[in-house]
């Protein structure tokens, strides 16, 4: 090993560690803010969806201090590609056995190297930062606890479909609920965006771990 390879590994760690530490300072300030919709004229919280939702803007995240999964997602992508970090927002959605749309949630993920971030913010239970060393043990364990959740909530057997996307690439000022599931899930709105789902869970315990990868 030349002297030149070991200072380049020194440097690409220091830097490695720079990025982790950076990403660490937004989780804490973003756990920070609330859960809700920051909504006129009262600006209140409401912990449900509501009728009057529309999605924030880093700008509007960072004003009220409050937003819902699908800001904070947006936020942190938007956070990280500013900062040249690689990134991606995963989108999990729960259906009833009519095919209703009944809970979703999404979150970051940041790659700094070859560790894998999942960074929470919205999910009140699990704020703060998850590492690890794949995208399928992260996906896994996020929606592991995720699908738990939602099944303790529902008498009836809940399908579940996972789509990976750039959240900050959407059009993303002021549009409402169906519109932002539309973007991610849909092409052009009409019909599932097969490139980009990583999994149909149905049923829950003949998942396979293995459409990760």
């Amino acid at each position: 090993t030349t002297y030149s390879h070991i200072f380049e590994k020194i440097y690409n760690n220091a830097k490695s560690l720079k990025r982790q530490q950076l990403l660490v300072l937004e989780n804490k300030k973003l756990n920070s803010y609330k859960y809700g919709y920051p909504y006129k004229p009262d600006l209140i919280s409401i912990d449900r969806e509501s009728d009057y939702y529309t999605s924030l803007t880093t700008e509007e995240l960072d004003k009220f201090q409050m937003g819902n999964c699908w800001d904070f997602t947006h936020y942190y992508c938007k956070w990280a590609d500013e900062h040249n970090m690689r990134h991606y927002g995963i989108f999990m959605a729960a259906f009833s056995e009519k095919g209703n749309l009944v809970e979703t949630h999404a979150f970051p993920v940041i790659k700094i190297d070859d560790q894998n971030f999942w960074a929470e913010s919205a999910w009140q239970d699990y704020k703060g930062l998850y590492e690890f060393n794949t995208r399928t043990d992260l996906i896994s364990y996020a929606f592991g606890l995720w699908s738990k959740k939602v099944i303790g909530n529902y008498d009836d057997k809940i399908d579940f479909a996972i789509w990976k996307y750039q959240a900050e690439l959407l059009k993303y000022e002021s549009i409402d609920s169906d519109e932002f599931i539309k973007q991610i899930c849909w092409n052009d709105g009409v019909e599932i965006d097969e490139s980009r789902l990583l999994a149909k869970v149905k049923p829950i315990n003949k998942w396979n771990i293995d459409s990760f990868n």
